[in-house]
């Protein structure tokens, strides 16, 4: 790689760097901060190609496009989820996006959770898209450019923070579906579904646990739930599942000093199921 690097030894970490089961625990990390990589649709940055895609090949005036950010990564590597678990940090994108665009909220694929004694985190090997709407005012002409900043901290044997700016021009008009429409609807799949309206989910506190009850119509015999907020839960602490005739109750770990929200959001994963969002309020 010809991008020039700014390399730094941190002499302890925070907490210890991991990439799956094999990987052994360090207790120094290597971070380099890459030059930025800029000018095209896919971007190079280290150990990840970071793309920008769009599912349509124009931007309706007062209309809406999907966008995706795809990051591949080499072999070994994994980044993070938007709540990393035990060490880490989640991706971030500045879009940049010019007057008369609106980028949405990101939306995250359910993570795999990576674990080592005392160390349990959230993200994703291989391969991960991560997907916002945007918008385009109804007086909006010509073209757009977007060149957003992405920022990741990408991890094996040790941790690497690197920067990638892919670019994208979007011509106000008329849409068609573009080659990746096909790619991000797959994407689309893979994102977490709303919970059901019938569905109930309640949350209850005591010292140093969360009950997590959710009523979904059938007995469930297992599940996980990955909470949006860091530091809730003690993440390498075991679930313990709680099968009902109309549901689940799990009973979390909480992490210590936590403070405890008026409600809990997050992600209900069971076996061979999609992923689906989850808001308790508490009792």
């Amino acid at each position: 790689m010809k991008a020039a690097a700014l390399i730094a030894l941190a002499a302890a970490m925070v907490g210890p760097a991991e990439a799956g089961p094999s990987v052994r625990t360090i207790r120094h990390v290597r971070i380099i901060h890459v030059r930025p990589i800029a000018g095209r649709a896919t971007a190079r940055a280290g150990h990840a190609r970071v793309d920008l895609l769009a599912d349509s090949t124009a931007l309706p005036p007062g209309g809406a496009a999907t966008l995706g950010v795809r990051f591949t990564l080499d072999p070994g590597w994994h980044i993070y989820w938007r709540n990393p678990g035990e060490s880490g940090g989640a991706p971030t994108i500045a879009w940049n996006a010019p007057a008369g665009v609106t980028i949405g909220e990101v939306e995250w694929p359910a993570p795999q959770k990576f674990s080592v004694p005392g160390d349990t985190t959230y993200g994703y090997q291989n391969s991960a898209i991560l997907i916002a709407k945007a918008a385009a005012a109804a007086g909006a002409t010509g073209e757009i450019a977007l060149r957003p900043s992405v920022e990741y901290q990408i991890c094996k044997d040790v941790c690497v923070k690197e920067t990638a700016r892919p670019s994208l021009t979007l011509t106000i008009g008329s849409a068609s579906p573009s080659a990746a429409a096909a790619t991000l609807a797959d994407a689309a799949k893979r994102l977490p579904a709303p919970m059901p309206a019938d569905w109930k989910a309640a949350v209850a506190s005591s010292s140093d646990e969360l009950t997590l009850t959710i009523a979904t119509g059938q007995r469930e015999p297992a599940a996980t739930f990955l909470p949006y907020q860091p530091n809730l839960i003690d993440d390498s602490a075991p679930q313990r599942s709680d099968p009902r005739s109309d549901g689940i109750a799990l009973h979390l770990r909480t992490h210590k000093g936590a403070a405890v929200p008026a409600a809990v959001d997050g992600l209900l994963l069971r076996s061979g199921q999609r992923a689906v969002e989850i808001r308790a309020q508490m009792q």
